[in-house]
């Protein structure tokens, strides 16, 4: 009997014993080693992204860190498709070792490499971005401006109807908008770390045989929304996605960063287009400046192929106002905050933007590529339903600073 306690005993303790050991139980120096061998298994099979997180947790332990980390860092940065935490890390290696660094060399060839990929963002004073993948924003001040269709020198119809009467906003508040809309790559960044699943696109934008601008329920994904382009334009604003999906974009920014972002409300969006003017363009009232800041419905149609996809031109590609954000008239239209109300005179005048019932349209704004001039003026107002998605159709998101 007390040799079956005993074997009771150590069958209650077997688990005890069987239980592996923690990672947060081995000493530093053991767990360093551990995860380098982790990091070289994951670079050796090019698997880029568990490189990178491997190199967060080692610099997590409280131990000195080799030099060769920050060039092995900026490596996987590279290879995943984030140059500027690559060239940030080939820096600082670069600045540890000096000429001597046994990487030396492959680190100035991976800065000038980082600096040449067509995801590279650059900044000027007064904008930045919060991560590798984050649209870089420009900060705004608070501000008073006149919305709506202030030289009065609109087109009276369905176009220009919803710009009425002139309201005067007052920002009281900071905030960054993006400098661009949302691209492409920046949004593949975002489904891939999250696996979120966009539904099909409502509407496919094509030209007839007349050159006349028709719309097709397609139903295809916002990666083959422009058929064989569609692997190669990273730097292309993201379009086919839903109000729904450019929220949850703007959510995964937030959660990533710990800074909140969002949709900009209708008044702060046409705040930045604006950039202190009071014309029917940023640009001016003449509609011969708008090639300079948009391309239009002149040229994205003469130059379109019959039943090929309408192509927008990668972000930034024209002149920005004079605040330094690009493509707010024409290339997509943009999701903004608000339920939709006809009249601008309905639309809170600090800031905020206007609610409804949960199923009410959402406010867009800016006009797309394929309009004449004047159906992309500042002013232009437009709505969709919340789940509605096509291939004229982006965002740009704003970050709250506090």
């Amino acid at each position: 009997m007390f040799r079956a306690l005993k074997f009771l005993m150590a069958l209650a303790c077997l688990p005890l014993l069987l239980e592996p050991v923690q990672a947060q139980d081995l000493p530093p120096q053991i767990t360093f080693d551990l995860k380098v061998q982790e990091l070289s298994d994951h670079i050796k099979n090019e698997r880029w992204t568990d490189a990178i997180s491997t190199v967060e947790d080692i610099k997590t332990l409280d131990l000195p860190m080799p030099p060769s980390l920050s060039f092995f860092e900026a490596k996987a940065n590279l290879n995943a498709d984030r140059p500027n935490a690559a060239e940030q890390a080939f820096l600082d290696y670069v600045k540890k070792t000096g000429k001597s660094g046994k990487y030396y060399t492959e680190a100035l060839s991976g800065i000038v490499a980082a600096r040449q990929s067509d995801r590279y963002l650059t900044v000027k004073e007064g904008e930045f971005f919060d991560c590798a993948e984050c649209p870089v924003m420009v900060e705004l001040s608070p501000g008073r401006y006149r919305m709506g269709d202030v030289p009065g020198k609109n087109v009276h119809g369905y176009e220009t109807k919803f710009d009425h009467p002139v309201i005067v906003v007052q920002i009281p508040y900071r905030f960054a908008i993006g400098k661009y809309e949302v691209t492409r790559g920046q949004f593949r960044s975002f489904t891939e770390e999250t696996d979120y699943r966009v539904g099909r696109c409502s509407k496919v934008y094509t030209v007839d045989s007349k050159g006349a601008l028709t719309g097709k329920g397609y139903h295809n994904h916002w990666r083959r929304a422009y058929g064989k382009y569609a692997k190669e334009q990273n730097t292309w604003p993201i379009t086919c996605i839903n109000w729904d999906d450019a929220k949850a974009y703007a959510a995964w920014l937030s959660q990533k960063t710990g800074h909140e972002y969002r949709l900009p409300t209708e008044t702060e969006w046409e705040y930045a287009a604006r950039a202190g003017t009071d014309t029917v363009w940023p640009c001016g009232n003449d509609d011969s400046c708008v090639a300079a800041i948009s391309r239009t419905k002149a040229v994205s149609r003469r130059n379109a192929t019959p039943g090929m996809h309408l192509k927008p031109e990668p972000v930034g590609s024209k002149k920005p106002n004079a605040w330094g954000i690009h493509d707010m008239p024409g290339s997509v239209w943009e999701w903004t905050l608000d339920c939709f109300k006809g009249r601008l005179d309905l639309l809170p005048t600090d800031g905020r933007a206007a609610t409804g019932d949960r199923g009410c349209h959402r406010t867009l704004r800016g006009g797309a590529f394929v309009y004449d001039p004047i159906g992309m003026r500042t002013s232009r107002r437009d709505s969709a339903k919340a789940t509605h998605s096509d291939s004229l159709t982006g965002f740009r998101v704003v970050r709250v600073l506090r």
